[in-house]
């Protein structure tokens, strides 16, 4: 395949992905059509053409500065996780997602820690985090942990805006997109779509506290293993045992234990 045609076709999956609409991929089919105009210029000049030619479209469809539109371009994962969770138009998933903004991680830093009150909520669009708290002994128990394509934040002490009760701690560098609480209230309060989402947020996380709860009562620690590598496997991947083995309530010997069995199964 040549270089022409291989831009071209990047270019209509650009469109695709970032599902903008009609009008902006009709610009940007018409912008292809006119390629072979250009054989003879270098290939970042192109790309950088095709860009600005989609970002113009895609902002008059918006009705928003072409600098918006460059903001949302980045935020793809966060509009995609919006409309998998609701139904919603490109044009309501783009106007939530401009009230996100980027903030990283690096690896061991604090999203937020235990008597501080949590201020932004976040949306984990790369990297691991695990939340933990202290027990009587001093113990580090994990109590949750949150990656990519999910929100990580103590929701109480957001939601009431009161000091946290746990501490969340990134176990990778991570990416995230945050949201104040003042622009979460913003948005609760004039874009309906975004209250029905926060309410199946909060009904999704109910549902995982309350399976995990009747799960420590009513499972042995080898079928709690087994349910956690078989639903979350990734936790393995980015947690040592050790705080897999307090998440689970086992001391990691135990969990050793286990892990010996199940492999002579």
């Amino acid at each position: 395949m040549t270089k022409k045609l291989k831009l071209r076709m990047w270019l209509l999956v650009k469109c695709k992905r970032l599902l903008i609409g009609d009008k902006w991929l009709t610009r940007a089919w018409a912008f292809c059509a006119t390629w072979m105009d250009w054989g003879n210029a270098p290939l970042n000049q192109l790309i950088v053409k095709a860009l600005t030619v989609c970002e113009e479209a895609a902002a008059a469809a918006f009705t928003l500065p072409r600098s918006s539109f460059s903001t949302i371009m980045e935020k793809e994962k966060l509009i995609q996780y919006l409309q998998s969770m609701l139904p919603m138009s490109d044009e309501k998933a783009a106007q939530i997602a401009s009230y996100y903004h980027l903030k990283t991680f690096a690896k061991n830093d604090y999203l937020t820690q235990e008597g501080k009150i949590c201020r932004q909520s976040f949306f984990v669009e790369e990297g691991f985090f695990r939340s933990y708290v202290t027990d009587v002994d001093g113990n580090d128990v994990t109590i949750d942990f949150y990656g990519k394509n999910g929100f990580a934040n103590d929701f109480l002490s957001f939601f009431k805006q009161i000091p946290a009760t746990e501490n969340i701690q990134a176990l990778t560098e991570c990416t995230t997109w945050a949201i104040t609480y003042e622009d979460l209230q913003i948005c609760f309060h004039t874009i309906p779509e975004f209250r029905e989402f926060g309410r199946l947020l909060l009904v999704t996380n109910y549902g995982r506290l309350r399976a995990r709860m009747l799960g420590m009562i009513q499972l042995t620690a080898e079928q709690r293993y087994v349910n956690l590598i078989q639903s979350q496997p990734t936790i393995f991947q980015n947690a040592p045992l050790k705080m897999i083995a307090t998440y689970l309530g086992i001391t990691d010997t135990s969990l050793s234990r286990i892990r010996k069995d199940l492999s002579k199964k």
